[in-house]
């Protein structure tokens, strides 16, 4: 009989580290059952999360390595959930996971021998992803009055991204100014054209 096991996570923002860990679970025999970390227990653990539940949840469906999908699962995997869907072991990588209060997720799995260590695909993760996109630098080029206004607004956002994260959500929480700040931009190209505009074939 093969082994059932199971592997769970947030899986926001979906990267290359993501597949990587499912690959090697899967490698590991057996059929692969991965949890999806709800919302609100994401929110609770590390801040808020980019892509919504069902979102997660349809983006590692499309995974090969996956057999089964459960949604919506506790940020701490029991005993009693991996049991419940019949599995024989936890997965996780070799990176610590640890709740809001410091405390290892998997400790009663690892007391039990139910655990087993798959590699931690390095310089990648959701984090660094959005470190990414925070730290790009917008190219501002002065073609018109609002131009050294626009300058001054991304100078100071660009600042603020610097800042040192002294708590594991702040990070999340600069990712919502990038966001306010991209749909900004999306505003500013719905508004009507100004009496010096002209408008085009190219605006259609």
């Amino acid at each position: 009989m093969k082994n059932r096991i199971w592997i769970d996570g947030c899986f926001d923002l979906f990267h290359f580290g993501h597949a990587n860990a499912l690959r090697q679970a899967k490698g590991l025999g057996g059929t692969l059952i991965c949890g999806i970390n709800s919302f609100d227990d994401i929110y609770k653990n590390k801040g808020i999360p980019v892509f919504t539940d069902e979102e997660r949840e349809e983006i590692v469906k499309s995974c090969r390595w996956v057999d089964e999908v459960v949604s919506k699962v506790p940020y701490s995997p029991s005993v009693e959930l991996i049991k419940k869907f019949n599995c024989d072991y936890a997965v996780h990588g070799d990176d610590l996971a640890c709740d809001e209060n410091g405390v290892d997720v998997y400790a009663e799995t690892k007391a039990l021998g139910l655990f087993k260590e798959i590699g931690r695909t390095k310089n990648i993760s959701t984090t660094e992803i959005v470190g990414r996109l925070l730290l790009q630098e917008k190219k501002i080029t002065v073609q018109n009055q609002q131009s050294t206004e626009e300058s001054l607004f991304y100078k100071n956002m660009k600042e603020i991204f610097k800042l040192p994260c002294k708590k594991k959500k702040a990070l999340w929480y600069l990712l919502m100014v990038y966001l306010i700040c991209t749909m900004r931009d999306t505003v500013k190209l719905l508004r009507m054209p100004r009496k010096t505009e002209i408008i085009s074939l190219w605006d259609l």
